[in-house]
């Protein structure tokens, strides 16, 4: 069902971080989701820490290497706690 939605703008709320490092500048939130840094500046994306706290974040969502992702498009996307 993820397909139909790739491309479109989307927002997850109240979401924490699982994994703090995915590798590729990527992390995991609850439920699975990998956030990943697409749009950002390599010196602009600071990865967060684990358990760190999410009211939303917003991007749309992508698919590479067999994974959807959200790709927020800036700091602004990522609203946390």
């Amino acid at each position: 069902m993820a397909e139909d939605y790739e491309g479109v703008l989307i927002q997850v709320a109240d979401v924490s971080v699982t994994n703090e490092d995915l590798g590729y500048g990527e992390f995991e939130v609850t439920g699975g989701l990998v956030v990943t840094d697409i749009f950002f500046d390599q010196d602009s994306w600071t990865l967060p820490a684990l358990d760190d706290a999410y009211t939303s974040i917003t991007g749309p969502l992508t698919y590479s290497y067999e994974v959807n992702k959200i790709a927020p498009r800036d700091a602004s996307d990522l609203v946390a706690n």
